[in-house]
């Protein structure tokens, strides 16, 4: 079987979006994608503080670096989870 996991990270030129999702066995973990720093609509990235605890954040022009809260959808939908060797 696969080892236990906290989250999965994705990141490119995707929508950015932070959530907590479960695997087919019921196992929790907290999806992260990055999104685009790149992209004006998002200009959002991917944080691990010293607490090891990550944020979702964006750049606004007048403040700087800031949070970034996604809408939530809610899903009960499991995600396959498979293993992918090159």
């Amino acid at each position: 079987g696969l080892p236990p996991l906290d989250g999965i990270m994705l990141g490119h030129t995707h929508i950015p979006d932070e959530r907590t999702l479960k695997t087919q066995n019921g196992q929790p973990f907290t999806y992260y994608n990055s999104g685009d720093w790149m992209d004006p609509r998002h200009c959002t990235a991917l944080l691990e503080g010293h607490d090891g605890k990550i944020r979702l954040v964006r750049w606004d022009d007048k403040q700087g670096i800031v949070d970034y809260r996604p809408g939530r959808p809610t899903s009960d939908r499991a995600l396959p989870l498979t293993s992918h060797r090159r």
